[in-house]
């Protein structure tokens, strides 16, 4: 899967914008507020409805206009391309496949699977355990069908729990009860597998990256060991003073990130905590391919500034040798000029405006 056209009006310092994108490695040069994120930005808007900059679309718009355009062309070998667009107005905003209107933004997200990494996304090690819970889920979404239904569920009832918490009404609380447990623990089931799964390679990734030490992981689910959801649930209910809100289940839980008897983000350096984090998500995309054949695209903000010029020629190495469509940006050429990819593109961002160079 790769982008080869992407278009769009209205997006930053962009009126109109229209690149022909290869399906290999794309480097995006240009000074620092030239706009050369913003070609980022708007695959990312376009798949997942928000940015990894900002999940205000408003703040993507130009400050000129108040709609906005993003529109790619997606190839997929041995299928008909597609083509995916969102229109943002004032009042709402419309999404097609093919012209045809869909309502869900998870409709794009399966036809334009994205990973980034930019500058924060260490956070992804040291930030608290809801990055490490979307990692996962993000994993689910693509390789397991049922994930989405049961999550939205879930959702649904964990909602309707803590408003009756709130007003504690806890007998209606408890019509929840069986929905949260049946849905919750298949969740956490399909995390712990997913985990597991992922685990070697992200080893294998992070050793050939430069951390040499062993990596470990641990799934905690989100309510008392040894005890199904169900009871943990009945249980928050039997103290003096029950909760106001829902104390146990998967929207609790933590995949822990170990090494040398400790955990990672409390006994290794930022450079470190980069490094793996890259190897988090270099993983994905590998164990995506395996399970279903289906490649990823990344968006890379700065590679440069994040890793020596050694660990990003290993990391774009590794990219090119999985078939993976690459964007990345660098303030300058010389960081990234040992990329020498038969199937490597190279732009210049200046001012909002893009040109190809030879």
């Amino acid at each position: 899967m790769h982008v080869s056209q992407l278009c769009a009006q209205h997006l930053r310092l962009f009126q109109n914008l229209e690149i022909e994108l290869s399906a290999g490695i794309n480097v995006i040069i240009g000074e620092n507020g030239a706009g050369k994120t913003s070609i980022l930005e708007a695959i990312d808007v376009l798949s997942r409805g928000k940015s990894f900059r900002t999940a205000n679309l408003a703040e993507v718009t130009h400050h000129n206009y108040k709609n906005m355009m993003i529109s790619a062309e997606i190839n997929n070998s041995n299928q008909p391309s597609l083509r995916l667009g969102m229109v943002r107005t004032q009042t709402n905003t419309q999404l097609r496949i093919n012209g045809e209107d869909t309502r869900r933004w998870s409709e794009l997200t399966t036809h334009l699977p994205l990973l980034t990494i930019h500058p924060e996304s260490y956070l992804l090690v040291t930030g608290g355990p809801a990055e490490r819970r979307k990692y996962l889920d993000w994993g689910l979404f693509h390789v397991e069908p049922q994930f989405l239904e049961a999550w939205r569920s879930y959702m649904k009832a964990l909602k309707q729990r803590n408003y009756c918490l709130k007003q504690r009404q806890i007998d209606e609380a408890r019509q929840w009860h069986h929905v949260l447990a049946e849905k919750g623990e298949a969740i956490s089931h399909w995390r712990s597998g997913y985990g597991e799964g992922i685990i070697p390679i992200v080893q294998l990734f992070a050793s050939k990256l430069g951390l040499n030490a062993p990596i470990s992981f641990k799934y905690e689910c989100g309510w008392k060991k040894h005890v199904g959801l169900l009871d943990a649930l009945e249980q928050e209910l039997q103290v003096d003073t029950s909760p106001s809100n829902t104390q146990s289940g998967p929207h609790r839980a933590e995949w822990l990130l170990m090494w040398k008897d400790g955990i990672f983000s409390k006994t290794s350096s930022r450079g470190q905590q980069k490094i793996l984090a890259i190897a988090l998500m270099l993983a994905q995309a590998k164990y995506l391919y395996e399970q279903h054949k289906k490649s990823s695209l990344y968006l890379i903000d700065e590679l440069p500034a994040e890793l020596d010029q050694i660990r990003c020629a290993k990391v774009l190495k590794l990219l090119h040798e999985f078939d993976s469509q690459t964007l990345i940006t660098s303030v300058a050429k010389e960081p990234v000029s040992h990329i020498d990819a038969e199937d490597t593109k190279w732009f210049h961002v200046e001012r909002g405006q893009v040109t190809t160079m030879l």
